[in-house]
């Protein structure tokens, strides 16, 4: 990033006081997570295996109609969770809700045995709301990390900050607000902001991080943006050798550029040095953005207007655009919200999308067509695997709602193509139990374990919601969900 020529016009000023340790890593980035259709998938760095762990979610709604809600942003943390924040089209941020799911592709699940699947919370403290702004996870996925942008009743104002909230606080309960700064990304459990117009700010090493006060916060770098553009977020690789920072411009309230620089620290603190005439920017299809660097700064991925794209960390020659040992690898020309993080995408593909073992092979000499892998593009040859979601029988005398209400439960027969866990839950519209809102009630929930492929009896038990209200259930309709590593089927049938 070199003050003449840089994109960044660049005064550059390296403040590090108190930056003293540095995060472990695990070791080398096993795959980037993204967002696709409204969907969240984990792929290999080099694309050759992608799989989708979090399709779009779809509930009925009070009326009776199925409401769809799409994955916006995705993070993965350094050790392998995964956290999606969906929400239907068109809706305010408020009505945001977050999943979480574990390295291996699996929803997590809390001590009770709920899963991990809750609203994005809020403070409370303004009307309008705009959020994610930017979204991570710590690097044991215990915390979700929210930028936010939030306005005043009479638009007089405008507050920026982030919220911290627990993976298990799954009813939107208050979550922690730290005001004053912008598009929060973490360094280990350390928050890295933009304090400013021209700086960039990290927590110090405090216990309580990423929890903190504006005053726990040292400069880390200032810089100066070209007139008319913004810094926005920027990425710190968690062994503190790179740094990527984001800007924009607008133009009369359209977005106009978006572009992405990448800096090698040389010696991190204190004080720390950023070698300026090494850096350079992402040569991208257009606008560029969220960019994503791997626990061990050897790759960086980065969203344009030709899709999700991971590279090599650069050469660091001089020029000014980014130079690269090999090329980037398009991971999906559709996807978005690249994060790379620890979990191992073929420990994820084996578990919720496995592959047929290969065929013999055809016969030296003759071309064969690879069959694309869902979820985007770049160089894959797997074939595409079938549908494994279980299939749900229902008896045929149907499903009494004297016996859900009661303690014997209900039972139903699921055929499954594998071991594993399978959950069900049982929801009907909210004004057959004479409730108000949109949001469908889970009257009835059960699990079983299948040790394997073939059919399984799982029983629902009622939930306190069902109690009693065997008469308002009679001849009412409800959705019968049922999950099996990641695949689900849905069925609508009427109590009798």
């Amino acid at each position: 990033m070199r003050p003449t020529s840089r994109t960044l016009g660049l005064a550059t000023t390296l403040l590090a006081a108190g930056l003293l340790t540095l995060p472990t890593t695990a070791g080398a980035a096993a795959s980037v997570a993204y967002v696709d259709d409204g969907a969240v998938w984990v792929a290999a760095l080099d694309g050759t295996s992608k799989t989708r762990i979090g399709p779009q979610f779809t509930f009925t709604d009070s009326s009776g109609a199925p409401v769809t809600q799409k994955y916006l942003d995705v993070a993965m943390a350094d050790g392998g969770r995964i956290v999606g924040v969906r929400n239907e089209p068109g809706k305010i941020a408020n009505l945001s809700r977050f999943r979480v799911w574990e390295p291996n592709g699996q929803v997590a699940r809390g001590s009770g045995g709920q899963e991990l699947d809750g609203a994005l919370g809020n403070d409370g403290a303004g009307p309008f709301y705009v959020y994610p702004l930017s979204l991570d996870l710590t690097p044991d996925g215990a915390l979700i990390l929210n930028s936010f942008q939030k306005t005043a009743f009479n638009f007089s104002s405008q507050t920026y900050g982030y919220y911290a909230q627990p993976v298990t606080n799954l009813t939107g309960l208050q979550p922690v607000s730290v005001t004053g700064n912008k598009y929060a990304t973490l360094f280990g459990r350390r928050t890295l902001v933009l304090a400013s117009s021209t700086q960039i700010a990290l927590q110090q090493n405090v216990p309580s991080a990423p929890v903190s006060q504006s005053g726990e916060f040292d400069p880390f770098l200032t810089l100066q943006a070209p007139a008319g553009e913004d810094l926005t977020r920027s990425e710190l690789s968690a062994d503190g050798k790179v740094l990527a920072v984001a800007r924009q411009r607008f133009d009369g309230g359209t977005l106009v550029s978006q572009a992405i620089d990448v800096l090698p620290i040389s010696v991190f603190g204190p004080p720390a040095t950023g070698d300026f005439a090494a850096g350079c920017t992402i040569p991208a299809t257009g606008k560029a953005d969220h960019v994503s660097i791997s626990p061990d700064s050897t790759r960086i991925a980065w969203h344009d207007e030709g899709g999700v794209k991971v590279a090599p960390i650069p050469t660091f020659t001089g020029a000014d655009a980014c130079q690269f040992s090999s090329p980037p690898v398009v991971i999906s020309p559709t996807g978005s919200a690249p994060s790379i993080g620890g979990a191992d995408a073929a420990v994820i593909s084996a578990t919720i999308d496995p592959r047929p073992a290969p065929t013999t092979p055809t016969t030296p000499g003759t071309p064969t067509t690879p069959t694309p892998i869902p979820g985007g593009g770049g160089p894959t040859t797997a074939p595409t695997p079938t549908s494994s979601a279980p299939t749900v029988t229902v008896p045929s005398a149907g499903l009494s709602a004297a016996a859900l209400t009661s303690t014997r439960g209900l039972r139903f027969t699921v055929t499954v193509r594998r071991a594993g866990r399978v959950t069900a839950r049982l929801t009907v519209p909210a004004r057959v139990l004479g409730r108000s809102g949109r949001r469908a009630v889970t009257i009835a929930t059960g699990s079983a374990t299948a040790r394997a492929a073939g059919r399984l009896t799982v029983r629902l038990n009622r939930t306190a919601a069902a109690k009693g209200k065997a008469r308002r259930l009679r001849r009412a309709r409800a959705t019968l969900t049922v999950t099996q590593a990641g695949r689900t089927t849905t069925r609508t049938v009427t109590l009798r």
